[in-house]
């Protein structure tokens, strides 16, 4: 039985949905590619699972990141979320007590919440997700940046 043309799928169509998402996905490897071959690994097995599961992860943030309705518009070329920049810095009007009554309420795995980053002169917000909760100890870990007491302050690692 032959599929009419007009059924058939052009692989070569200029849908922007497909475009987007393969451009999504080259960069979401390039990126994670960089990050594996910084990482000191020396448990071979544990790096062949690490790249197994790439395939996975990166299809389905791929997906996610396009799906996702946020006033931030996803940058298809290098992954990132992109917004107009503000001519300083938001993070500078951070209240400790506001982001404790924030992360009281709101706190669970998974959760984005915004990083300032602070390098030099040089300060930018990054988003992070959270993928731990320790709530004896009132901190959270993030996927990049690590420990953060509920309050937002850097927390040093000495739990684990």
């Amino acid at each position: 039985m032959q599929i009419p043309h007009s059924q058939q799928v052009d692989i070569f169509s200029d849908d922007q949905r497909q475009l987007h998402y393969a451009e999504l996905c080259n960069a979401l490897y390039e990126r994670e590619l960089a990050s594996l071959s910084q990482q000191k690994i020396s448990n071979t097995s544990l790096l062949q699972r690490k790249i197994a599961g790439l395939r996975h992860h990166v299809k389905r943030a791929a997906y996610s990141l396009l799906q996702h309705q946020s006033p931030l518009q996803v940058d298809v070329h290098n992954a990132s979320w992109q917004a107009k920049q503000a001519a300083k810095c938001m993070a500078n009007n951070y209240v400790a007590q506001k982001t404790q009554q924030w992360f009281s309420s709101n706190i669970q795995i998974g959760c984005s919440i915004a990083v300032h980053v602070k390098q030099l002169t040089c300060e930018h917000i990054e988003l992070d997700s959270i993928d731990k909760i320790e709530l004896s100890s009132h901190r959270v870990h993030t996927n990049k940046f690590g420990w953060f007491n509920i309050d937002g302050e850097f927390a040093e690692d000495n739990h684990s």
